[in-house]
């Protein structure tokens, strides 16, 4: 599977379920690690600040704009 098809997937995942939808999918561990990084704001701060992030962003917005 490619980026691109995993991210429709999450997006997809997010419109359906939101936010717990995206977590159920999740193995246990991953989802561990998600509320601590979530938990941190300087963790937070330094994930969004990212290139990854933004371009991810980027497409989250881009995405809701054709389909909203």
């Amino acid at each position: 599977m490619e980026i691109n098809d995993e991210l429709k997937n999450l997006l997809q995942t997010a419109r359906t379920g939101g936010a717990d939808g995206l977590l159920s999918s999740l193995k246990k561990e991953d989802v561990q690690k998600i509320k601590s990084i979530l938990s941190s704001p300087e963790a937070t701060k330094k994930i969004l600040d990212s290139p990854q992030a933004k371009e991810l962003m980027k497409n989250l917005m881009k995405d809701g704009r054709n389909h909203g």
